[in-house]
């Protein structure tokens, strides 16, 4: 609500043969309201938002001279400045462009009233008086087609250690005693 005060003063005005001095103090309250704007992503690529990734909201109603634009994250609200009450705005996206990931692509945007109505491209309301019109704005995502995935990235194979094979056992060195050294030993120790 917007306070204006007229202040006008009259020196000259004659009421019979007197001449007196005036003041005229005219006041008026100019009556306002706004919207606010709530971001939602859904759909199967919602999860691959880029983060902080920012939709603008577009409005504008009679005698505005160029829309009004307002920046909006996934999650987050948006209010509008203050508008007449009584004034009918017309609130739109501009179309998003990139943001997923994955490549994915944005279907058109839904904006759903208080009441649960759900109106698909722009939406018109009406300000009222030292009220906010809420206002939901969901943009739902489409995956791409599977030949337009990007490539998925192979994990790292870690490398394999060289295999060492120890060397086999070498036979022990010959003596020269055999089998009839091993009997000599035996018969000494049976005598």
């Amino acid at each position: 609500c917007i306070n204006f005060l007229l202040l006008f003063l009259l020196t000259t005005v004659e009421i019979g043969s007197d001449i007196v001095q005036l003041q005229i103090e005219n006041t008026f309250e100019l009556l306002t309201g706004t919207f606010e704007v709530s971001k939602q992503v859904t759909g199967p690529e919602a999860n691959a938002l880029v983060p902080g990734f920012e939709f603008t909201v577009a409005y504008t109603y009679a005698g505005m001279p160029t829309p009004g634009l307002l920046k909006v994250t996934n999650g987050a609200t948006v209010a509008s400045p203050e508008i007449p009450a009584g004034t009918t705005v017309t609130i739109s996206e501009v179309g998003p462009q990139g943001g997923i990931s994955t490549g994915g692509t944005w279907e058109s945007p839904v904006f759903v009233l208080a009441d649960g109505t759900r109106v698909t491209g722009s939406v018109t309301v009406t300000i009222g008086d030292g009220q906010t019109v809420r206002l939901l704005l969901d943009n739902p995502t489409v995956s791409p087609p599977p030949d337009q995935l990007p490539p998925i990235p192979s994990p790292p194979v870690p490398p394999v250690p060289p295999i060492t094979v120890p060397p086999f056992p070498q036979p022990l060195p010959q003596t020269g005693s055999g089998i009839a050294g091993m009997l000599t030993i035996g018969g000494l120790i049976l005598l």
